[in-house]
């Protein structure tokens, strides 16, 4: 009769009512919290990011990269497209340890020109007129401030953004755009570049993505943690009530 007495009291119901509550706000908070641990485990090991960043679809510079803002990571070898007008009467030549070739101003449309890399290809064709030119974004080599007397003339050992902005003597898009094709309104010139000379989005163990997953794991087993101290904690003022 004790035990049937037991199972209808009041404090029965209410100490079930608060684990069964309280069970359902940590279980809640566990699938919160292992979900974005497993996705921010998933963006650690981003092994396929370059093949992704090659395969994309060529987009409009202005999507992916602002005129005042450094190249990030994440768009490094990325395909895309400007339209303006091409200038290599300053041209520059530039003898880097990957790549070697002709450097001109690109006068993009409504924003900040850009330098584009056109390797030994004869473009005068295309100068003065509208184009569209499609090509690989890259990050500028160097950023680090040039001494008057390094200032180049005619040639370049590594693509340097002060260089380029103290020989142009205007404010450029950081970083620059490896040409693949030249369209005009009468031909389309492709310009052949060796991928392997790209500078690719890093791929591998993000250590800080790693970090952030495991952080999320670690709230997900003190949230436990708490829940099965609350149970224990009721639970013993329950019984001291009975």
């Amino acid at each position: 009769m004790k035990s049937s007495t037991n199972l209808h009291n009041p404090m029965n119901k209410q100490f079930l009512i608060r684990v069964v509550v309280s069970g359902f706000i940590a279980l809640l908070i566990i699938g919160f919290t292992s979900a974005l641990g497993l996705w921010q485990f998933a963006q650690s090991e981003r092994v396929d990011i370059q093949n992704e960043v090659l395969n994309a679809q060529p987009v409009a510079l202005s999507q992916i990269h602002e005129s005042e803002s450094y190249v990030q990571e994440s768009t490094f070898a990325r395909r895309v497209t400007l339209q303006g007008t091409l200038s290599c009467d300053d041209s520059l030549d530039l003898r880097s340890e990957t790549i070697q070739g002709r450097l001109c101003l690109f006068e993009n449309s409504n924003d900040l020109p850009i330098v584009v890399f056109l390797g030994n290809t004869s473009t005068g064709q295309f100068e003065a007129i509208p184009l569209t030119i499609q090509g690989r974004l890259q990050p500028a080599q160097s950023y680090e401030p040039l001494a008057l007397g390094q200032m180049p003339e005619t040639s370049l050992t590594e693509l340097n953004i002060h260089a380029l902005v103290h020989h142009y003597k205007q404010s450029l898009y950081d970083g620059f755009v490896i040409v693949q094709s030249i369209t005009s309104d009468t031909e389309t010139l492709d310009v052949t570049i060796d991928e392997e000379l790209l500078i690719l989005p890093p791929a591998g163990i993000d250590i800080r993505n790693l970090f952030y997953a495991w952080q999320w794991w670690i709230f997900a087993g003190f949230t436990l943690l708490l829940w099965v101290k609350y149970v224990r904690d009721e639970w013993r003022k329950h019984a001291e009530s009975l």
